[in-house]
């Protein structure tokens, strides 16, 4: 089953997490302004939360190996905070606890508090939160 493990299986529970808590959530949102020349998907952040006591961008990474290249992801962040100033980002990095424990990221970030993990008999998750600021 690990081979289909990644960013979007986590959509559902973290759309159903924010709805519970109040808040609007609109997934694949599209970054104006920041299309890539030629063919090919649009960016778009996971993300866009409204009535969380403000916006709020998140970027959904599942970490496949301890070493994550997380520069596009930035860019979409960077470009979330500058045309909603008021707002905050979030990467959030999910996956086996071997991984997450001993995450190094291409660019360096502020944790936000500690790793959670899930003991789930054979494997071990986990999930790490940094913020982006300007």
């Amino acid at each position: 089953m690990r081979e289909v493990y990644s960013e979007y299986l986590l959509y559902e529970p973290i759309l159903r997490i924010l709805t519970a808590r109040g808040c609007r959530a609109k997934c694949e949102f599209p970054c104006k302004g920041l299309e890539r020349p030629g063919r090919g998907d649009k960016r778009r952040l996971d993300f866009k939360v409204d009535d969380c006591g403000g916006a709020i961008a998140i970027e959904v990474k599942w970490a496949k190996s301890s070493k994550l290249n997380v520069t596009r992801d930035l860019e979409k962040l960077k470009w979330f905070k500058n045309n909603y100033p008021k707002s905050r980002a979030y990467l959030c990095v999910f996956g086996t606890k071997s991984k997450i424990e001993h995450l190094a990221l291409s660019m360096k970030l502020p944790e936000i508090g500690r790793a959670v993990y899930c003991d789930v008999r054979k494997t071990k998750y986990g999930c790490k939160f940094f913020e982006v600021t300007p």
